[in-house]
């Protein structure tokens, strides 16, 4: 049976119990649009989820065959997460580095983002192409840091990366109206008429969270927003043929 061709969507390589957490909060009600997902694991032989936007793909994600059936050259996202089957939590690094090249060889402009094991695998995996590699180590490992000196904080970051359970952060490109205001007055604007929080800017690669209140904003940034919902009200300050083109 021919499979219809899909564009814009994400690709997540493994299948484990977290994946299911995954998918459940791509799909939240809070998020914009719903995007189809395409799961990819030789482990498991049927698709785990019954749902009308997850496909399923059995086979390796190293292999150019495979991707090509999910449609990698026409994803927007690949997500790689760590194969738990291997014993040594340097093979698992090494397997995401492989997936990731394989996945980048195919489609050099798709968003990587990658669980690793070991810090120390950071920088390989960035060589290999991962936009995104997440040390989940090393954020536990900082997170309780920062409870011990923060009580609490752990309750907070919980709630603000968990979608359907108060606000959550979110990045949008910043409207053309916004071009050139100072960061204090974005704060101040839309804190009053929209009841956002604007926590940061980025700017190419870098992050300017919390930056001076002069800190103009420049064409090309994008806005994290602290808001209950994804903030569909900024198609207002931008124009059409901008929004196309996004």
């Amino acid at each position: 049976m021919n499979r219809p061709r899909l564009k814009d969507h994400i690709v997540i390589c493994g299948w484990s119990d977290a994946t299911r957490v995954v998918v459940e909060q791509l799909h939240s009600d809070d998020l914009a649009t719903l995007q189809h997902i395409v799961i990819i694991d030789d482990k498991i032989t049927q698709c785990p989820i019954d749902d009308p936007f997850v496909s399923f793909i059995h086979g390796d994600p190293t292999e150019s065959e495979t991707l090509e059936r999910a449609s990698i050259q026409d994803a927007r996202t690949a997500i790689i997460l760590t194969d738990w089957s291997l014993p040594d939590p340097s093979l698992r690094d090494s397997k995401t580095a492989l997936i990731t090249l394989a996945i980048k060889s195919m489609n050099s402009k798709v968003y990587a983002c990658a669980e690793l094991m070991r810090a120390e695998s950071k920088r390989h995996l960035e060589r290999a192409g991962v936009d995104e590699p997440i040390c989940i180590s090393e954020i536990s490992q900082r997170m309780l840091v920062m409870a011990a000196l923060n009580h609490g904080l752990s309750r907070l970051f919980d709630d603000l990366l968990t979608f359907n359970e108060g606000s959550e952060i979110y990045c949008t490109p910043a409207p053309t109206a916004f071009i050139g205001m100072p960061f204090r007055k974005l704060v101040s604007d839309l804190s009053l008429n929209k009841a956002v929080i604007v926590m940061a800017i980025k700017r190419d690669k870098r992050i300017f969270t919390n930056p001076p209140g002069e800190f103009p904003v420049e064409k090309g940034d994008h806005l994290y927003l602290l808001a209950e919902s994804y903030p569909q009200w900024i198609k207002e300050y931008t124009p059409a043929e901008e929004r196309h083109s996004q």
